[in-house]
């Protein structure tokens, strides 16, 4: 079993801008969700565990060492999936593979099998001699869980991994990282709260720097029964509710708007009461209503 405990983290940067502020979190073995806005903190916060930023304050416990003052320890053990991940010009899957196993110390006896093996995983061992360059998106994505897997790590980071692909491939991508999360610590780090919601039995909700929220995504929805409400305006009513109603979200349906308020008694003006999701459960957190 392993474990993440994160105490007391801050980070801030040489520009003032305050990114981690005194931030805890307890992480242990399958799917996690770290949800939040851009700009919330949670790339900084990747970048801290996976050992390439510093933290001013704090520690980060993982398996009983303090990654802070050895990030060697975890770097032996990580898989790491960048919101940005490059690659080498005019390298084939195996080449670019074999060279990331190299440099993360994969002794040379059954390096081999186990890139084919990755590459085969992630369903791309028929393009395993072709440039990663000219790859689409979704193979780009798989291609960055194979590298992240190299070394069997017993945590993987990943920041963002579905943001640009289409439906098949991102239902593809979900599938891979829940296979993965099935004996490790797989940190999903996103903006897109419908893969928490399909994906992650506990998360987190981050926003300036700070920990919001954190539990299961059960937990969450059940705190909000009965008291999530919708209704159908036109758009040019919308300022109108946004100040009389709790609004938490709005969307465009065939040039209306439909629009989710929170309120604890029936609201009247024709909304009805709906089943929360994970959306109003965001919105609520970040809005700091509940």
């Amino acid at each position: 079993m392993n474990y993440l405990h994160i105490k007391n983290l801050s980070k801030t940067y040489s520009n003032g801008v305050k990114a981690i502020t005194d931030f805890s979190l307890n992480i242990g073995n399958g799917m996690f969700g770290l949800l939040g806005p851009n700009g919330a903190g949670k790339s900084t916060l990747m970048k801290i565990i996976a050992g390439l930023e510093n933290a001013d304050t704090g520690s980060i416990i993982f398996n009983n060492t303090n990654i802070l003052n050895d990030p060697t320890f975890i770097k032996k053990q990580l898989g790491y999936l960048p919101q940005d991940f490059g690659v080498y010009p005019h390298l084939s899957a195996f080449q670019l593979m074999h060279h990331l196993a190299v440099l993360k110390g994969i002794e040379k006896e059954g390096r081999k099998d186990h890139i084919l093996d990755l590459l085969s995983r992630v369903n791309l061992y028929e393009f395993r001699n072709k440039e990663v360059q000219h790859f689409s998106g979704g193979m780009r994505q798989r291609f960055g869980i194979a590298q992240a897997l190299l070394g069997t790590p017993q945590i993987v980071i990943v920041d963002e991994p579905t943001a640009g692909l289409d439906p098949q491939e991102r239902n593809r991508f979900n599938n891979l990282l829940s296979e993965i999360g099935e004996q490790i610590i797989v940190v999903l780090s996103t903006h897109i709260v419908e893969d928490v919601r399909s994906l992650c039995s506990q998360m987190a909700i981050v926003n300036s720097g700070k920990l919001i929220a954190h539990g299961a995504p059960s937990d969450f929805l059940q705190s909000l029964e009965g008291l999530i409400w919708t209704k159908t305006i036109n758009k040019d009513e919308l300022s109108y509710f946004n100040k009389n109603f709790v609004t938490l979200s709005a969307q465009l349906h065939g040039g209306r708007l439909s629009i989710h308020i929170y309120a604890k008694e029936n609201p009247g003006n024709g909304f009805e009461k709906i089943q929360p999701d994970l959306e109003d459960v965001y919105f609520t957190q970040l809005s700091q209503i509940v």
